[in-house]
């Protein structure tokens, strides 16, 4: 349905960066269709510009600069769009005809999918929103989301379930095989930022102090001042890696003996996915999990079974003690299987096909 079309990306994330599902949607798109991927507005005083620059053949990066302080987002509104709305019109003028928006951004920075009225919109939030004042929902075509619990707030008639995206590459490292692991565990790998809120810190804490001879290593950014980073520095068994990116990450999780993902219920967290799931399961290894509803049917990994998570530790010790028979070969094939299952080409497959049907 979307081959040799002209796709308009509006993303909350500039091009430069850490590359996240918007980026890699683009990668897929260009494969098929013209994309221009837009990012969300700079600002200066000091000279306006708008630039397209040039990714891949089928792929161009826009950015631009309003010729405003930042703060006219948050105090002056009508002014901040006022300019907004001018800039849009300059791009648009030099796209021509866009025959997809491909919005997901909620109202952060773009609400201005009157602009595109010819153009098929689709609104495809990745992250749990909060319905955006001014934002006509109403105007788009379909909607995407990665959880029943988001798509249920999006308020059109339209919209379907698609999963989180992995890419190909990370599909494509090697996994560690059952025969290295021995019986027992001795690595066990977090990947995420430090410093959010929904981190269960107390449950972690719990289970690096009564795993003496676990290599605990946490790879994501993170606020050097907060009691719970103070807490990783102090411990011998953990190592505190930072941000990573591409083949040394990849590697990391593949030479993992379990994958933690540790989260809590709180306002704004309801349980229903993580993008880092596809990245763990690409290896193969065992995650040790949180409660996150889309999986839970599924038998991939063991997880919590309620949100307040007052069970992980129980569970951690018991996918120690058992190490052997959660990560059977055969186990291990169907985790990888279903990463396979969910690349973003796969993902493109599945969205051709919804698209096709809302025609």
């Amino acid at each position: 349905m979307i081959e040799a079309k002209n796709i308009l990306v509006v993303s909350p994330q500039s091009w430069n960066s850490r590359k996240v599902s918007k980026h890699n949607y683009s990668i897929e798109f260009a494969k098929s269709s013209t994309v221009y991927y837009l990012d969300p507005p700079d600002y200066s005083l000091f000279g306006s510009n708008i630039k397209f620059n040039k990714i891949a053949n089928n792929l161009t990066h826009i950015s631009y600069k309003l010729p405003i302080p930042r703060f006219f987002k948050f105090k002056f509104e009508r002014i901040y769009r006022f300019f907004l709305v001018q800039y849009l019109k300059k791009i648009k003028k030099r796209l021509g005809q866009i025959d997809y928006l491909w919005n997901f951004d909620n109202g952060t920075y773009f609400k201005e999918e009157w602009l595109f009225h010819e153009s098929f919109k689709i609104f495809h939030p990745v992250d749990d929103f909060e319905i955006s004042d001014g934002f006509n929902y109403t105007s788009y075509d379909i909607g995407f989301s990665v959880s029943p619990e988001i798509l249920n707030k999006i308020p059109l008639k339209k919209k379907k379930f698609i999963n989180h995206g992995v890419s190909e590459l990370k599909c494509s490292i090697k996994p560690s095989h059952l025969k290295s692991k021995k019986n027992k565990p001795k690595k066990a790998v977090y990947v995420g930022n430090l410093s959010i809120r929904f981190l269960d810190t107390f449950s972690l804490k719990k289970i690096i102090q009564s795993n003496n001879d676990i290599e605990f290593n946490f790879i994501g950014d993170f606020e050097i001042e907060t009691q719970f980073i103070k807490f990783l520095n102090s411990q011998k068994n953990v190592n505190l890696l930072g941000p990573m990116n591409g083949k040394e990450l990849n590697e990391k999780i593949s030479n993992a003996d379990i994958l933690l993902l540790c989260y809590k219920q709180q306002p704004g967290y309801f349980g229903d996915n993580s993008h880092k799931v596809l990245q763990y399961l690409s290896s193969g290894n065992v995650i040790v999990s949180s409660m996150l509803s889309v999986y839970k049917d599924l038998d991939l990994f063991p997880m919590s079974q309620n949100l307040a998570n007052n069970d992980y530790v129980e569970l951690f010790n018991k996918v120690r003690s058992n190490f052997k028979s959660y990560n059977t070969q055969e186990i291990r094939n169907r985790r990888i299987n279903f990463a396979k299952e969910n690349t973003y080409s796969e993902q493109l497959i599945k969205i051709k096909k919804y698209l096709h049907e809302s025609v």
